[in-house]
């Protein structure tokens, strides 16, 4: 049975996301990315997404996608970087789904680049 972990994406003076990591879609790349929980970093966008650096978490692209729906939670290994998308969007190189936003995208879509984002684990 896969596991969902509930998270909270936490933009500075913008507001707050809920979403989910689930084990379904990467289950190696989920378990490292919530070891790591929270991630912080510092807001970029590009074409439908907000993306963040993290440190690496020793692991390549696990089930990519070439193309992703808006509300996706991916993590590109080339960069490593923690992206949400906002909508549908073919990322800039395959990356690997991590879950879904459930509640709140349009707060996404209001990050400016430089802007704090903090995602940390709910319960």
């Amino acid at each position: 049975m896969a596991s969902k972990i509930p998270i909270k994406i936490v933009i500075e003076n913008v507001g707050e996301v809920e979403g989910e990591l689930n084990e379904d879609f990467a289950p190696r790349t989920v378990e490292l990315v919530a070891k790591k929980l929270p991630l912080e970093g510092q807001a970029a966008r590009w074409k439908g997404e907000v993306f963040f650096k993290i440190s690496p978490i020793g692991i390549g692209p696990e089930n990519p996608k070439q193309e992703v729906e808006a509300g996706t939670i991916t993590y590109c290994a080339t960069f490593n970087s923690f992206c949400i998308f906002y909508q549908k969007s073919r990322p800039f190189t395959p990356a690997t789904p991590l879950g879904k936003v459930l509640k709140n995208l349009e707060v996404i879509k209001s990050a400016k680049p430089g802007t704090k984002i903090r995602i940390e684990a709910i319960g």
